[in-house]
């Protein structure tokens, strides 16, 4: 689903119920909002509560059916998976398509802002189950797409969903035309923008290869970006910012004209990542933030200009060396015996717990 239907302007607008009145096997409950993307409803069926998102078909030449089978080869990958929901069902009919999965209370976005508030721990404990819930999906060569607060669900006892996988959005958008990210991305209208810069492109350049992936965007005469396949590297850069959320009690590191001024070198993020109260963690996210955003290339030194812009190299020292990084390594290369899928929570937070020295 590219530009195309950023322009398309609807002929008649339902209120989302009116599409679930011919499948007997649902019972609308309420609505959850609405976009010009999606129409999303709460109903109720056998086996529990489920979300229903609900696209209405205004250009019948769509090939639905390509991104149908995409998600249900996406649903049945991630099968088993502890930290991931992904749409479980789909179905098209003449007026529309409708896409079902397991109901969940509370996004994180949510969860933040609700007492009682999250402490140190229990943020941590949510941190790592996202990133664990990006290498259960990514070792199954599923990428997600679309990660920010509002994607990721948390239960009554903390544990971590990752939702709405977003195959059939657009991998690049162009950086001059904010009604693609509107459409198709800012669901919530927070204005946050958690995409990973590579995925802006230059509309006003032809044929611009994108590193690593050896393909060329084609821009087309009408404007029209062709997507290409996501990369897991995207989807942690907008795990990054989610966690970055979660530390900093709700503040978005980036909203759009703040993510393209970054792409740009022209902003930064690090006051922000000066508001997490935990050391290991800030110390972490500004090396992050540091080494993404000035490396050249390859290297492993920052450039000159770099080193001018910040009076030494100091931050770099402290960024290779933090504890955080340590950390990171010692899971790496002595990952917990009986830390895998299927494991009992219980086990997992006791392992988990035990790297962590949380």
């Amino acid at each position: 689903m590219g530009n195309q239907l950023t322009g398309i302007a609807p002929s008649q607008i339902l209120p989302v119920e009116q599409y679930l009145t011919d499948l007997p096997d649902l019972e609308f409950d309420n609505s959850l909002g609405s976009t010009r993307f999606f129409k999303v409803a709460k109903a109720k069926s056998k086996e529990g509560n489920v979300v229903v998102k609900v696209f209405v078909i205004h250009d019948p030449s769509l090939p639905l059916s390509s991104y149908k089978t995409r998600l249900e080869e996406i649903c049945v990958n991630l099968k088993g998976t502890s930290n991931c929901i992904p749409f479980q069902k789909s179905v098209q009919q003449e007026k529309a398509a409708l896409l079902y999965r397991q109901y969940v209370k509370d996004s994180l976005y949510d969860r933040i802002s609700t007492r009682p508030f999250l402490n140190t721990v229990e943020k941590k404990w949510i941190a790592c189950q996202l990133l664990c819930a990006l290498n259960q999906c990514h070792k199954l060569k599923v990428c997600h797409g679309d990660i920010k607060s509002e994607n990721v669900m948390i239960t009554g006892w903390n544990w971590l969903l990752l939702t709405d996988f977003a195959s059939f959005k657009p991998t690049y958008l162009p950086d001059d035309n904010p009604s693609d990210f509107s459409y198709f991305f800012d669901t919530s209208r927070r204005r946050t923008c958690y995409i990973a810069p590579e995925r802006f492109v230059d509309s006003s350049s032809r044929n611009v290869e994108v590193t690593g992936q050896g393909q060329n965007l084609d821009l087309t005469a009408t404007g029209e970006v062709k997507t290409g396949d996501l990369t897991p590297a995207m989807d942690i850069f907008s795990a990054g910012c989610v966690i970055t959320e979660l530390f900093t009690e709700g503040s978005p590191p980036f909203d759009l004209s703040q993510l393209l001024s970054y792409r740009n070198r022209e902003y930064s993020p690090w006051k922000i990542l000066e508001k997490i109260e935990d050391t290991n963690v800030r110390v972490a996210g500004r090396a992050k933030a540091f080494l993404a955003a000035n490396l050249q290339g390859s290297g492993s030194r920052p450039s000159p200009a770099v080193k001018h812009q910040h009076g030494n190299s100091h931050k770099y020292e402290t960024a290779q060396h933090s504890i955080f990084q340590c950390k990171l390594r010692r899971c790496q290369d002595n990952p917990p015996q009986d830390f895998q899928l299927g494991t009992p929570p219980y086990s997992q937070i006791h392992n988990i717990r035990s790297v962590w020295n949380l």
